[in-house]
């Protein structure tokens, strides 16, 4: 079960996921787009939190979700309003943010919502340079971290 969910985590994330960083890489960026970014799977089995969080995207006017287990490492800005007690601790100052952690949710609304994606791959590979998709419940709440190799 932990490993369809982080398998489903990581999909998630890799499908929804395109944000700038440099790119250095030998031959140039990733079409018109400035860069990528990773996103690490957590082996070791994260405590479920329990926080619940409004989110509120782009996409959906308002959901309430309940935070489970970190299950991805990402480079990645992201922010959450927590709900009930206990409340989210001190956020992690710009200065000190070197990464950012993904748990995954439950209780998201499932609605079906129409979605265009363009992204590097897109432009290259479809019609128009985009995908018409539809997207499901929340699946991944990113919150930002500090990350150290000890």
């Amino acid at each position: 079960m932990i490993s369809k969910t982080i398998t489903a985590a990581i999909l998630a994330a890799t499908i929804s996921l395109v944000f700038a960083v440099p790119g250095a890489l030998a031959g140039g960026g990733m079409g018109a787009g400035s860069g990528v970014t990773t996103c690490r799977a957590v082996l070791n089995g994260s405590q479920n939190q329990p926080q619940l969080v409004s989110v509120t995207d782009p996409l959906v006017n308002s959901d309430v979700v309940k935070v489970n287990a970190l299950v991805l490492l990402c480079d990645l800005p992201a922010i959450g309003v927590t709900q009930n007690v206990p409340a989210t601790g001190a956020p992690i100052p710009a200065g000190q943010k070197s990464a950012v952690a993904c748990y995954t949710v439950t209780g998201a609304d499932s609605a079906r919502v129409a979605t265009t994606v363009r992204d590097p791959f897109t432009e290259v590979n479809a019609v128009n340079g985009a995908e018409h998709v539809a997207v499901g419940a929340i699946q991944l709440l990113c919150v930002p971290a500090m990350a150290t190799n000890p």
